[in-house]
Order: C-alpha cells, then sequence, then structure tokens
C-alpha cells in the first residue's frame, strides 16, 4: 500500500473531517491507499483508504473488552463524515481508520456514543437464501456453494471466495484427517472439504440454534459419519484435535478467542496443523491488528491491550495478506506450510505491513 502525507491531501482543508478530528483530540498525520477488488463495491476496483489517526485520549476506546464496539461505532461515524466531502465519489472509495494512542494531554474520558450503525454484531440470520448472483453467482459456479444467508437488513453473510480459495489450495498441497470450522454459517466450506476429499472428517462450529436444522440436513444427512455438528459459542467448546482449523467467527471475536483458546487451539493442531482465519475487509482492519500486531506495531501501545491477543504467542508463523477481498491470516509452527500456500497461490496474495 502507498503512504500518503495527509497534509498533501484536500481533506486535511475539508471542514467536516476536521471537526470529527477535533471531537475526539484525532491527529492525522499519513493514511494508506491502494486500488484494489473488494466485497464492499461488489468485487470491483475501488480506492482503499486507511486513515492513521493518533489520540491523545488513553481511554478512547474504552477499557476491558469493549474496545471493539467502540471501535465501530466510530468507523460508523467516520465513514458518515468521510461521505458528506463533495470532493470525494464515495461509492468508489472505502475508507477506514486505525488509531492509536499517543502522548496523553489529559486522563479525561471522551465519551463515545451510540450510533445508528445498522451492521450486524453478533449476527441474528432472518433466512438461508439459495439465490446467487453477481459475485455470489461466480462463488457457486467456481466452488459449488448452495446456501447463503441474510439479515433482517438484508445484509449477505457469506459465503466468501477468500475462505474457499484458500481452502481449496490447502487441499491441492495436503489432505486433512480431521477438520474443525469455527463460525461454520451455512456450512459451505466444511461442505466444500467434504466433497473434495475422500475420508477427511469434520467438525462444524456454529454459535446461532436457527442453523442447526440446515446444517443437519445439509451436511449430516449427506456426509453422514464423516461430520460431527457442535452447537453453541466456541468459547465455551472444547476444540478437538485436528489437521485444519478455519475460522469465520464475527471479526470482533477473534481477539477474545486468542485470549481465551490459544493455547487450546495451539494444542489441537500440533506441529503441524494450520489455521486460517478471515478478518474482515482491507477497510476494517482493526481486529486483524489486535491478533497480528506485527502488521501494525502502534497498536500495543493501547492499556487494555493484552499480549495474550497475539497469534505469535501460540504460533511460531503468522502471515497477514488481503486475498480477494478479504483479509486472510494463516498461523503454524510448520513454516513449510506457509510457504507451500504463499507459492501457490502467489500473485493473488497482497501482503500487510503498516508502519
Amino acid at each position: 500500500m502507498e503512504k500518503v502525507l495527509f497534509n498533501e491531501t484536500s481533506y486535511c482543508k475539508d471542514e467536516k473531517f476536521l471537526r470529527f478530528m477535533e471531537k475526539y483530540h484525532f491527529i492525522c498525520e499519513y493514511l494508506y491507499k491502494d486500488k484494489l477488488k473488494c466485497y464492499s463495491a461488489n468485487q470491483k476496483e475501488a480506492d482503499i483508504l486507511i486513515f492513521i489517526l493518533k489520540t491523545s485520549s488513553p481511554l478512547l476506546l474504552g477499557e476491558g473488552n469493549d474496545f471493539y464496539g467502540k471501535y465501530r461505532i466510530l468507523r460508523y461515524e467516520f465513514r458518515k463524515v468521510f461521505s458528506l466531502i463533495k470532493e470525494c465519489e464515495f461509492k468508489n472509495i472505502y475508507p477506514g481508520i486505525l488509531i492509536y494512542p499517543g502522548e496523553s494531554s489529559s486522563n479525561k474520558r471522551i465519551m463515545i456514543k451510540n450510533s445508528n450503525d445498522k451492521t450486524p454484531l453478533g449476527i441474528k440470520v432472518e433466512k438461508i437464501d439459495n439465490n446467487s448472483e453477481g459475485w455470489l453467482l461466480k462463488v457457486r459456479n467456481i466452488y459449488g456453494t448452495q446456501h447463503l444467508l441474510k439479515t433482517k437488513e438484508g445484509y449477505i453473510i457469506g459465503p466468501e471466495e477468500p475462505l474457499l480459495l484458500i481452502t481449496k489450495t490447502y487441499l491441492r498441497l495436503f489432505t486433512p484427517k480431521k477438520v474443525l470450522e469455527m463460525g461454520a454459517g451455512t456450512g459451505e466450506v466444511s461442505a466444500f472439504i467434504l466433497k473434495n476429499t475422500k475420508n477427511s472428517k469434520a467438525y462444524v462450529n456454529e454459535k446461532s440454534p436457527y442453523l442447526k436444522e440446515h446444517l443437519k440436513n445439509y451436511l449430516s444427512k449427506i456426509f453422514k459419519k464423516r461430520v460431527k455438528i457442535i452447537l453453541g459459542d466456541i468459547h465455551k467448546i472444547k476444540v478437538p484435535k485436528v489437521d485444519l482449523i478455519i475460522s469465520g467467527i464475527f471479526y470482533g471475536e477473534l481477539p477474545k478467542l486468542m485470549k481465551n483458546k490459544g493455547e487450546q487451539i495451539k494444542k489441537a493442531l500440533g506441529k503441524k496443523g494450520l489455521f486460517i482465519i478471515q478478518s474482515g475487509m482491507l477497510e476494517n482492519m482493526f481486529a486483524l491488528t489486535i491478533i497480528d500486531p506485527s502488521i501494525f506495531p502502534k497498536i500495543l501501545g493501547w492499556e487494555w491491550y493484552n499480549h495474550k491477543y497475539d497469534l505469535r504467542n501460540h504460533f511460531n508463523y503468522v502471515f497477514s495478506f488481503f486475498l480477494e477481498g478479504e483479509l486472510i491470516t494463516l498461523a503454524s509452527q510448520d513454516k513449510k506450510i506457509i510457504k507451500k500456500i504463499r507459492k501457490d497461490l502467489n500473485k493473488k496474495i497482497v501482503p500487510l505491513k503498516l508502519l
């Protein structure tokens, strides 16, 4: 990604933008930009902008486990302000923010009020849909997917191509005996694995009770003894020993997952296992930088940061990158596994590093 000085952009003179910055004691010295295909733009090329914001308020994102919720509110307000900038064709620009603490001028807490952000937090699924169009039709044609999820607000939740592509790549190189899919949704990634292997077994975890019957009908009836549906919160479930773990859980849950389950996941995968994590869109890197702070080390400056969030406290080798519209992370004790996947995907991978 290209690094651009904030003062060299038109945004530094926009009154609405500057009022937002002043409200939360933000200073922006630079931003990163790139032109990439992304899901937000229906898999068409768009300008991705990531503004690096420094705050003098150490309590801005709260304390304990509420930091991701506070960040989401700020992100929503930021995008709303950004959409009002006249110079921007908002349909072609997708902005994001990364926030880090600077020197504290005051211990006063800046209040972040709840927004009208309607995007799902703990996703409540309204219906399972079999209709696919646009880029979803492409995913169906390539990977044989059959179902997608829709929320009450009309948001489509998967199946996303990056997880399927990285899984397809893994299966070209390795044959897992056992697989665990966390946050399986309609179970399309597990279905793809079971269809493309002869004897692999899948543990399919999903939190939503709404999807229980669907997963039983879709996976258990077809693949029978090769599937075990594990319904419930992954934080309360013992992680079984497997060769491959795939995480599609809500991005804001990832830090908590690593803190509570990191060592258990490490032991379950052993020396040769692989952990694949999908952590959001490029303009929403916050959750990823918490579990892989090597991308943006300034995130470590927050008082609430816990070293147990960091994947590298559990795995010897971690590699995060942008792939076909989503952020993907690979973690393993075996460098060769990650190296082979990187080589196979080659030019489709966009490495990440923000200083």
